[in-house]
């Protein structure tokens, strides 16, 4: 499952403020339709450079639409605490993505289509839990 949902703001993001309260409105009504009964904690909006210089012991990923990055599903093996980060539209910057990689996270495929922002997350959640199974 999904533990934490932490929103950036990235150079390309097309928001700059997030109405909270409805997104949080938005996981309740999500986990009680999917019978899950541990709601996501939702962080507030964090800087992207505040984001990847936060200490965790997790395994780090950030996905990045390159054609020469291994795909998540080869990069994670189950068994241990993962972070990915999903882009904004337009993705990632090479400078976001350098000072991403130069913090420990390892640059991963999700894959040749381009996804949309939610399609994207739901997709990394469900090869970690696969991968977990």
């Amino acid at each position: 499952g999904v533990n934490e949902i932490t929103p950036l703001s990235c150079r390309h993001s097309e928001r700059k403020e997030l109405k909270l309260e409805r997104i949080q409105k938005i996981l309740t009504s999500a986990c009680k339709q999917s019978l899950k009964f541990t709601i996501p904690k939702l962080n507030p909006l964090q800087k992207l450079d505040e984001f990847v210089s936060t200490n965790s012991h997790a395994r780090k990923y950030i996905a990045y639409c390159d054609e020469n990055a291994i795909h998540l599903k080869g990069a994670y093996h189950g068994g241990f605490d993962a972070i990915i980060m999903i882009g904004p539209e337009g993705d990632f910057t090479k400078d976001e993505v350098a000072m991403a990689a130069k913090n420990e996270f390892e640059i991963v495929s999700l894959g040749k289509s381009r996804l949309r922002l939610e399609t994207a997350g739901v997709f990394a959640a469900t090869i970690f839990n696969l991968a977990n199974q």
